[in-house]
């Protein structure tokens, strides 16, 4: 069986969306991405505007913080349901990852 080619053109365009609460973890993860090749990076600290930002024009992806003060990183979970493919949460608390995969 024959593998099709990845097209890094199309990944490298994809809309990826960063939430998290601490602004130093945003810019990381936006200049990891950015080194990588990825053109189209966004980052918030606001899960409310996130929010918005998702519902007015959906992410390809969505790399968010669950544990952010206030509105959390469960708030925007149901706005992600209609085009999420999954979800994966890599914290240590039992709970957290079993409400990660019930919000997928």
């Amino acid at each position: 069986m024959r593998r099709e080619a990845i097209d890094e053109k199309r990944f490298q365009d994809a809309r990826i969306l960063v939430i998290d609460d601490q602004e130093p973890n945003v810019r990381l993860v936006e200049r990891l991405l950015g080194r990588a090749g990825y053109r189209r990076v966004q980052g918030m600290t606001d899960a409310t505007a996130a929010v918005d930002t998702i519902l007015v024009s959906p992410p390809d992806l969505v790399l968010l913080d669950l544990d952010m003060p206030g509105l959390d990183g469960w708030h925007p979970a149901p706005a992600l349901r209609g085009g999420c493919a999954g979800g994966i949460h890599a914290g240590h608390r039992g709970e957290r990852r079993h409400r990660s995969v019930r919000a997928t």
